[in-house]
C-alpha cells in the first residue's frame, strides 16, 4: 500500500492562513525570549505550590510529622496469629475473619465481658500477615492526610480497651506498656481521655 504524502492530510491553505494571522505583529515574544518566558512559566509553577501548601495546613492533623514517620512507626513487629493467640490465651475470646477481597487485611471480633448475647462483635481492623507497633499515616503530596499506610497493633490495643473488652490494665499485662515517647503519646492519650470518660463507650 502506497503511503501518502502528509500535505494530501493538511490544508495547507488553511494552515498558512494560521501561521500568517498568529505572525502578523511579529514573532510572539515567548519564542523571541524563550529563557524569560520559561522562567516566568517557573515561578508561576512554584508560586501556585506554595498556595497549594499553605492551603493544606489547614487539613494537617496534629502531630502529624510523628504518625508519617516511618521510623519511629515501623518498628516491633507481632504476627497477626501470634497477636490473637495472646489475646486467647488470656482469656479474651476473639476470633478473625478476612474478607477475600481485602486480602491485606483482617476484621477482630471479640465477646464483650457482659454482653455475651451479643456474640462476637466487630472491634477493628487488622493488617495480615504482621503489624508494626504504631499506626503510619499516608499523606499526599501536599501534607494531606490520605488513610493508614499501616495499622499498627497499639491501635488495636486502644480498641480493645475502648470497646471494653478488656481493661487497660490488663492488656498492658499481656503486651507491656509502651515507652514513653513522642510516639506514644497519641495512644497514651487516647486511654486516659477513655479513663476519665472523655471518650464515650462505642459499644
Amino acid at each position: 500500500m502506497q503511503e501518502q504524502k502528509l500535505s494530501s492530510y493538511i490544508d495547507v491553505k488553511k494552515t498558512e492562513q494560521f501561521i500568517g494571522e498568529l505572525l502578523k505583529d511579529g514573532t510572539p515574544d515567548e519564542f523571541r525570549f524563550p529563557d524569560d518566558y520559561k522562567s516566568y512559566r517557573d515561578e508561576c509553577e512554584q508560586a501556585d505550590r506554595e498556595y497549594s501548601n499553605e492551603k493544606a495546613k489547614a487539613h494537617r492533623m496534629e502531630d502529624q510529622d510523628i504518625l508519617t514517620d516511618e521510623d519511629s512507626s515501623l518498628v516491633n513487629f507481632i504476627n497477626v496469629n501470634n497477636f490473637i493467640g495472646r489475646l486467647r490465651e488470656n482469656g479474651i475470646k476473639c476470633k478473625v475473619y478476612q474478607d477475600p477481597q481485602s486480602p491485606q487485611t483482617c476484621g477482630l471480633y471479640a465477646i464483650r465481658p457482659g454482653y455475651e448475647r451479643l456474640g462476637f462483635i466487630f472491634v477493628t481492623s487488622m493488617q495480615v500477615p504482621v503489624m508494626p507497633e504504631w499506626a503510619l499515616l499516608h499523606d499526599e503530596d501536599h501534607g494531606i492526610p490520605n488513610g493508614e499506610a499501616a495499622i499498627g497493633w497499639r491501635q488495636v490495643l486502644a480498641k480493645l480497651v475502648t470497646t471494653r473488652i478488656v481493661s487497660e490494665t490488663k492488656i498492658h499485662e499481656i503486651f507491656g506498656e509502651p515507652r514513653h515517647t513522642r510516639r506514644s503519646n497519641r495512644y497514651r492519650r487516647t486511654l486516659h481521655a477513655f479513663r476519665n470518660g472523655k471518650i464515650e463507650d462505642i459499644q
